[in-house]
């Protein structure tokens, strides 16, 4: 049979009552949202490709400047005068 390994243990009674109890009742909800605007979630397989933020900025940095260099110029036609 298996034992429990101690970090996987169930906390005892004595040692959560020793953790103090905090009143949430006069907490303002999403106070620190808005730090967290620009947070993207990447699939497990993308995260050992893109270990850090910096390496994810400096692909789509690279993939910016790319499609810029390559984006066809738009071509400007001549109006028409108009009839009237």
């Amino acid at each position: 049979m298996k034992t429990k390994k101690a970090s996987q243990a169930e906390p005892s009674a004595a040692s959560l009552r020793a953790i103090p109890e905090f009143d949430f009742s006069a907490g303002i909800r999403g106070k620190y949202a808005k730090r967290f605007h620009n947070v993207f979630v990447l699939d497990p397989d993308l995260m050992a490709a893109f270990p850090d933020a910096r390496s994810i900025n400096t692909a789509l940095r690279a993939i910016v400047a790319l499609r810029e260099a390559t984006a066809p110029t738009a071509v400007r036609t001549k109006r028409r005068p108009t009839r009237r």
